[in-house]
């Protein structure tokens, strides 16, 4: 089966979604994860998508499959494998345990990414399911051993959210999460056919 026709990475998302992103997101994140709550969220939904990945057969794992548009996700990003998922979660957990930090400590971030650099290969696999488990165990309890005191006055800003604090950033490290484990069950459930 040829793979969809999809808008190209780093496309970003429908008008109204990023408006909604721009103007509501920040403050949904700061309602929801505090700085003690989002290491939490973290940790037990990386365990969840572990379990769900790691006993995979490897064509399951390594099949692409078509979601439909979901809140928060990229056109370009909905025809994914579960290793494919995983991958851009480990690309994603490094650059957010990265800016976390360095906001925290008032440090400069000289690089930025947008979302088309941190897409994942077709053929990603097996292999990035053991990084997933290596980077994100205890991920949480990591930022919080490192991190400085400046929670809330240095900024960095997000492509769709806009200037983040380092909390906010640490309670869309957790809503990414979520929001990918939503893509993860979309993928690996059963089309009527089967």
């Amino acid at each position: 089966m040829a793979p969809p026709h999809l808008q190209p990475p780093g496309a970003g998302l429908p008008f109204i979604p990023r408006i909604y992103l721009r103007w509501f997101g920040r403050r949904v994140l700061r309602w929801k994860y505090s700085w003690d709550s989002a290491p939490i969220a973290i940790g037990a939904t990386a365990e969840r998508l572990y379990r769900a990945v790691a006993n995979l057969p490897a064509d399951v794992l390594q099949r692409p499959a078509l979601v439909p548009p979901m809140p928060g996700i990229e056109d370009s990003s909905r025809y994914w494998s579960p290793a494919m998922v995983i991958q851009h979660l480990n690309m994603t957990c490094e650059i957010f345990t990265g800016i976390i930090v360095k906001l925290s400590r008032g440090e400069a971030i000289s690089e930025r990414r947008g979302p088309a650099d941190v897409k994942p290969a077709p053929d990603a696999g097996r292999v990035d399911i053991e990084s997933f488990q290596s980077l994100h165990t205890g991920v949480g309890e990591r930022i919080c051993a490192e991190a400085g005191p400046d929670r809330e006055r240095s900024r960095f800003p997000h492509p769709w959210f806009g200037p983040m604090t380092a909390r906010d950033w640490f309670g869309l490290f957790a809503a990414h999460l979520i929001l990918h484990e939503k893509q993860l069950q979309a993928i690996l459930k059963p089309s009527p056919s089967q």
